[in-house]
């Protein structure tokens, strides 16, 4: 029997163990229910194992600490299952928690905030490369304990021994293209190239929309800032997108393209069905007991879809916003 009969049925059954222990759709409509930080606390003790150390008076910042331990936990877990090649995707998929200490550090730095324990939890127990990141001062400390040439590249093109002026909006977005064009090019098959580029063509959508509608940007800036990468979504029709003049137009463009049922006039319910739709894309792989790394990618991502659902919900509860809106965007 080859090794591989055994070892995709064994991570993907240890996946879905993992995954079972996890909120439910009722528990996050439960959680949403709160009018109080400390009751939406006690249903993250209650409802998730892996959350049941949570302090009764934990803040976001706490939630979110146990939440990326918890990713840790899984990561630490499923990388003991994986041959050398899925080893290799699975280091480059797990490097976007590496670009969002560097990116988190950067914002310490620009907040002029003492220190960041979210940047902590992950070089303690991942990047320990980055170690120090969680306390910079200065962009030259970022720089010298940021050793990987492909980050440190971006970052001297930007900091420029300029303290104050730096564009971390561009920053961002250079990172952010970096890890997504390298993710997809490593993908090796079919189905992980799917949900790869479906992603990528939903946040050149999303970037198209917003930097027309709320930042004002020129169609060449507009260029420059997307991800050179087309899936189902045609360069001719990002074209046309960041050609039109409005949000009607660009409504036109996208009723014609692979998307045409995710097409709305409103940025939020567009947002919400890109949200919807990624979720069957990752469930559906998730179930398939096919390639082990396709099984993984669909599980974090599922993971950090339902971490984003819990932060927005204990915000909304901790500044007392209306939950209408935000029923929408759960994923229940």
């Amino acid at each position: 029997m080859p090794i591989s009969a055994i070892k995709y049925p064994s991570i993907n059954a240890k996946l879905k163990g993992m995954y079972a222990k996890r909120l439910k759709s009722d528990d996050i409509l439960d959680l949403c229910k709160q009018n109080n930080l400390k009751s939406a606390v006690a249903i993250l003790k209650n409802k998730n194992t892996n959350l049941k150390t949570i302090d009764e008076n934990a803040d976001r910042e706490q939630i979110e600490k146990l939440l990326n331990l918890e990713i840790i936990y899984n990561i630490e877990k499923i990388v003991k299952y994986l041959d050398k090649n899925d080893k290799r995707i699975f280091d480059i998929l797990i490097s976007k928690y590496e670009i969002k200490c560097i990116k988190n550090s950067i914002k310490l730095v620009y907040s002029q905030n003492d220190f960041d324990e979210n940047i902590k939890v992950w070089t303690e127990n991942i990047f320990d490369n980055l170690k120090g990141l969680e306390s910079v001062k200065t962009t030259d400390e970022i720089l010298k304990i940021v050793d990987k040439v492909k980050y440190k590249k971006i970052l001297k093109k930007y900091f420029n021994n300029d303290e104050e002026n730096f564009n971390i909006f561009d920053i961002d977005n250079e990172l952010d293209k970096l890890y997504l064009k390298n993710l997809y090019n490593s993908a090796g098959n079919k189905k992980l190239e799917k949900m790869i580029g479906t992603k990528i063509d939903f946040i050149n959508i999303l970037w198209i929309y917003r930097m027309k509608q709320y930042y004002k940007f020129p169609e060449e800036k507009i260029k420059e800032s997307i991800i050179d990468i087309n899936y189902f979504l045609k360069k001719s029709e990002i074209t046309s997108l960041i050609k039109a003049q409005n949000l009607n137009e660009m409504n036109e463009v996208l009723k014609n393209t692979e998307y045409s049922k995710l097409a709305s006039d409103d940025i939020y319910d567009l947002e919400c069905k890109t949200k919807k739709y990624l979720q069957k894309l990752y469930i559906k792989n998730f179930k398939s007991n096919l390639l082990s790394i396709n099984c993984v990618y669909a599980y974090l991502n599922l993971v950090e879809l339902e971490n984003n659902d819990i932060i927005s919900i204990i915000e909304a509860v901790r500044y007392g916003i209306d939950k209408t809106r935000l029923l929408k965007k759960l994923l229940v």
